[in-house]
């Protein structure tokens, strides 16, 4: 049986928290922020020079947003262990 996006999605999702102690999925990136609240969190952690690795959650937050079973983007995941599938 072959992986189905959903699926692929879902799995990189989880090997992407577990590989980095700060995850951030977020509108835009570090860089070009496209929503309000994804700029503060980016401000914010940029205030204490963390080692954030960013995530544009434009291509992906349907599933990270089903992933997590959370409503909205941005999401921090700060040394946060994967939910297994």
């Amino acid at each position: 049986m072959t992986e189905t996006s959903a699926e692929k999605a879902h799995v990189h999702i989880a090997e992407t928290i577990s590989a980095h102690p700060i995850v951030l999925f977020m509108k835009g990136t570090l860089r070009a922020r496209n929503a309000a609240f994804s700029a503060s969190v980016v401000e914010v952690l940029r205030h204490y020079d963390a080692p954030v690795h960013a995530i544009d959650s434009c291509r992906s937050g349907r599933f990270v947003k089903r992933h997590h079973q959370a409503a909205t983007i941005p999401q921090l995941y700060v040394n946060a262990p994967s939910r297994a599938l």
